[in-house]
């Protein structure tokens, strides 16, 4: 291939480029150098595959957990891979900037991270594959993933609390690549020639479904525990230290704090739930039927709106 200022450039193609060729780039990833080709596919809208919807919530302990009950996770560091990393950015900090020694263990750095890297991608292309081919719609949590993973530190005049807590959640929540795995799901979708599952951003409620789906399903099935009646409260309250650094807002901001609490054929409570909103980005839409007395409520937290039923 013959790339400007540079000549004619012996390559390794992987693959088809399968289009129109509209530009290239050229990347440095350690010791090796890549081609990455923009073309212009052609490709429309692919039809619905006619299987079933499924919710999936991004975790820190668990990367992937769906409402069926699917539980997906890998480990990217081995335990001497952490300690070698450590090591490594220990001496980096330590050595003469510009030095020949520097050089030397940035380049290992480099080496380690690309691998860590490496098997984070494919494990998430992996898990997309899965979910897109399963599945005729998957939903996921519109999560802000940059402002969860923004520094507590906070000013001068008005210092952050738990810094170091928060930072290593930051590291966590990137470490199980939540962003990449989006880009991952409308790669696949885009490359698969028949119907595939098309991921939709949601609110909390996406993620809220798939935990729920998972413990209930549990509950029913290895003790008969189903839900029969759920009372919610809403009010408004001052947003303390903890919450304000998580939703990203000033302490003693009013909030939305809304507790459920719900009960089997019974009457016994077996699940109780806990969650603040941001009174700015929140909207709770209630309907009341005459006929019966059933109310349902939603809570809107981006695009679309989910609908649970609640009666009382």
């Amino acid at each position: 291939m013959r790339l400007p200022k540079l000549g004619w450039v012996r390559i390794r193609w992987t693959r088809p480029l399968g289009g129109r060729l509209r530009n290239a780039t050229v990347l440095k990833d350690g010791r090796r150098w890549y081609i990455a080709f923009c073309v212009e596919d052609g490709l429309v809208e692919l039809a619905p595959n006619g299987k079933p919807p499924v919710g999936v919530d991004r975790g820190v302990k668990v990367a992937v957990v769906t409402s069926g009950g699917w539980m997906c996770d890998r480990e990217f560091f081995t335990p001497g891979e952490t300690i070698r990393l450590k090591r490594l950015q220990q001496q980096l900090a330590r050595q003469r900037k510009e030095s020949m020694r520097r050089a030397v263990a940035r380049a290992k750095l480099a080496r380690l991270n690309a691998r860590i890297r490496n098997r984070r991608a494919d494990f998430l292309a992996w898990t997309a594959n899965r979910l897109t081919r399963d599945h005729g719609l998957v939903v996921v949590e519109d999560l802000k993933v940059k402002n969860m993973t923004a520094s507590a530190k906070g000013t001068m005049e008005r210092p952050g609390s738990r810094v170091r807590q928060k930072a290593g959640l930051n590291r966590a929540i990137l470490a199980k690549g939540w962003r990449g795995l989006l880009t991952a799901w409308r790669r696949d979708v885009r490359q698969r020639r028949q119907g595939g599952a098309r991921p939709v951003e949601r609110g909390r409620r996406a993620g809220a479904a798939a935990r729920t789906g998972l413990h209930r399903g549990l509950l029913a099935e290895r003790y008969g525990v189903r839900p029969a009646d759920a009372l919610e409260r809403i009010e408004a309250v001052a947003a303390g230290e903890e919450e304000a650094a998580v939703l990203g807002v000033e302490p003693g901001v009013p909030v939305l704090a809304i507790t459920r609490t719900t009960s089997d054929e019974q009457g016994r409570a077996f699940e109780f739930s806990q969650d603040v909103f941001r009174g700015d980005r929140t909207r709770v839409l209630v309907h009341v039927s005459g006929a019966t007395g059933a109310t349902h409520s939603a809570r809107e937290q981006g695009r679309l709106v989910r609908f649970p039923e609640v009666t009382g």
